[in-house]
C-alpha cells in the first residue's frame, strides 16, 4: 500500500471528468436544441447548415418579394378595370353618336363626355402606383435604360463599317448588306432623326447612296443628285408618322418605288417591283420581310468568287457602308421589372407592364362631331378595349406565373429546412437516453471518488 499516489481516486476522477463533460454537452445540446453550437462540434456540418441557412432565408425573403409582385400586379389590374369600362362608356357615345337621329348640338354634348373619359384615361395611367412606382406612365422615374441605335437595326455593316461577306444575286456574287429594323419601336422612331446609313460600292467609287430619316415630317424626298449617275444621292425619309420598324421600310420602298432616278434607263425600270428597287447606277434595295431589306452594291457588275465560294472578302474599301450615325445611345422602351424569387442572382423573373394612356391604346382624337367622325370612333374604341384586355391578359398571365413560383418556393424551403433541420438539430430522444446514461455514470463515478479516497485510511491501521 503506497500513500504518495492515491492511483485509485485519480482514475476515478479522470473518468468522472470524461462523463462530466459528456453530460454537460448533452446538456447544451437538450437545452439549446441544436447538436452543432460550435464549430467544434461538427465542421463539416456547420458549413452544410449555413448554406442550408442562407438558402432557406433567402427562399423566405423571395416568396415576400413575390407576393409583393402580385400585389402590384393586382394594383395595375384594378386600374385597367376602371379604364375598360371607361372604354365600354365611349364606346356606347360613339354609336349614339353615329345615329343620324342627333344634331350637331347633340353631338357636341356627347363629345363633352368623351373628352372628360379620355382625361381620366390618362390621369389613371399618369397616377396608378405601387409604393410610389408608377405603373403606366413611367415605371420607377429617374431610373432608365440605355441602348445602341446600332443593336436595335441590326447590321453586320453596322459593328464593322464595311463587308467581308458577298451574296449571291442571279448567278453572280455582290457585295450586299442586311438590314434588320425588327426591333425598332415608337420610341427608337424618335431617336431616328437625322440618322441613318450611306453604301457605296467601292472607296473609289464616285457614287454614294444615303439613307437618313427625319423625325419632324411624314413627306420624303431626295437631295443632292437626283440624276441617274454618278454622284451623291441623299434619300431623306419622313417618319413623323411611323411607329415601328415596318412602317419605317414601308416608307422606304414606297418613296423609292415611286420616285425613280431622273433618267434611268428602261432595263433598271423593268426591275422595279415593291419589293426590288434600284436606287443608284449600282445600289439596289430588296425587301426580304416586314421589317428587313438588304441593299446591293454594284448591281449588273458583280465579282465572281473562286469556286463559287458563298464568302467571298473584298479589296479594302469595297462594299463600305457607314452606320456611324448610328453609333449613338438611345432611351429603352423595355419596361421590365425585375422580382427577385431566390437567394441566387439569376433566381427571379421580369414582369412586363406596358404603358398605358388614351395615345397608346388610340382614342385620344376620338372625335364624333359628324356621323362619319363617329364610325371611325366605334372602331378605335373597339380595337382600345381589346389593347386592355390584352394588356389586363398579360398582368393576369404574370400574376398566376408568380403565384406558381410562390408554392414552388415555399416547397423548397420546406424540403431544404427539413434538410438543415436533419443536420443541425438535436434528436431529443436519442440525447436524452445520452444524457441520463452520463449522468447515471456521473453518480457511479462521484461514489467510486469516494470510495477511492476511503482506500488510503487503510495505512493508519498499519501505522497504529
Amino acid at each position: 500500500m503506497v500513500i504518495q499516489h492515491n492511483l485509485s481516486a485519480m482514475n476515478s476522477n479522470r473518468q468522472l471528468g470524461i462523463t462530466t463533460g459528456i453530460q454537460a454537452k448533452s446538456s447544451e445540446k437538450l437545452s439549446s436544441g441544436y447538436k452543432i453550437n460550435r464549430a467544434a462540434d461538427d465542421a463539416a456540418g456547420l458549413a452544410i447548415s449555413e448554406k442550408m441557412r442562407r438558402q432557406v432565408r433567402g427562399l423566405n425573403q423571395g416568396s415576400e418579394n413575390i407576393q409583393d409582385g402580385i400585389s402590384l400586379l393586382q394594383v395595375g389590374d384594378s386600374a385597367l378595370v376602371e379604364v375598360q369600362d371607361m372604354l365600354q362608356r365611349m364606346n356606347e357615345l360613339c354609336i349614339k353618336a353615329a345615329n343620324d337621329t342627333l344634331q350637331s348640338v347633340d353631338r357636341s354634348y356627347i363629345q363633352q363626355e368623351i373628352n372628360q373619359l379620355k382625361e381620366e384615361i390618362d390621369h389613371i395611367s399618369a397616377t396608378a402606383s405601387f409604393n410610389e412606382r408608377l405603373l403606366f406612365d413611367d415605371l420607377f422615374p429617374g431610373e432608365k435604360k440605355y441602348k445602341k441605335l446600332s443593336d436595335v437595326i441590326k447590321s453586320s455593316a453596322a459593328e464593322t463599317g464595311g463587308l467581308t461577306e458577298a451574296f449571291q444575286k442571279n448567278g453572280r456574287w455582290y457585295p450586299a448588306a442586311n438590314m434588320d429594323l425588327t426591333e425598332v419601336d415608337a420610341n427608337v422612331v424618335k431617336a431616328l432623326d437625322g440618322k441613318g446609313f450611306s453604301f457605296t460600292c467601292a472607296a473609289s467609287c464616285s457614287e454614294v447612296f444615303e439613307f437618313s430619316f427625319d423625325t419632324s415630317t411624314s413627306s420624303s424626298r431626295i437631295e443632292g443628285s437626283t440624276q441617274y449617275s454618278r454622284g451623291t444621292h441623299k434619300y431623306i425619309i419622313g417618319i413623323a408618322d411611323c411607329k415601328n420598324g415596318e412602317d419605317i421600310v414601308d416608307k422606304i420602298f414606297e418613296f423609292a418605288y415611286n420616285n425613280p432616278l431622273n433618267g434611268m434607263p428602261a432595263s433598271k425600270m423593268a426591275e422595279m417591283s415593291a419589293t426590288s428597287v434600284p436606287v443608284s447606277h449600282t445600289n439596289t434595295i430588296e425587301r426580304t420581310g416586314p421589317a428587313k431589306f438588304v441593299l446591293w452594291g454594284n448591281v449588273g457588275g458583280g465579282y465572281p468568287t473562286a469556286d463559287g465560294a458563298k464568302n467571298h472578302t473584298f479589296s479594302p474599301g469595297m462594299g463600305r457602308v457607314d452606320c456611324s450615325s448610328m453609333d449613338i445611345n438611345i432611351e429603352s422602351e423595355i419596361r421590365d421589372l425585375w422580382i427577385q424569387t431566390g437567394p441566387e442572382i439569376t433566381e427571379g423573373l421580369y414582369l412586363t407592364i406596358n404603358r398605358i394612356n388614351s395615345e397608346v391604346v388610340g382614342v385620344n382624337d376620338v372625335d364624333v362631331s359628324s356621323h362619319e367622325n363617329a364610325k371611325k370612333g366605334i372602331e378605335k374604341v373597339k380595337t382600345a378595349i381589346i389593347t386592355i384586355s390584352t394588356e389586363r391578359s398579360n398582368l393576369g398571365a404574370q400574376q398566376n406565373r408568380l403565384e406558381h413560383s410562390y408554392k414552388n418556393n415555399r416547397n423548397i424551403e420546406e424540403n431544404t429546412q427539413a434538410a438543415e433541420s436533419r443536420i443541425r438539430d438535436t434528436d431529443m430522444a436519442t440525447e436524452m437516453v445520452r444524457y441520463s446514461n452520463s449522468n447515471i455514470l456521473a453518480q457511479a463515478g462521484q461514489s467510486m471518488l469516494a470510495q477511492a479516497n476511503q482506500t488510503n485510511q487503510g495505512v493508519l491501521s498499519l501505522l497504529q
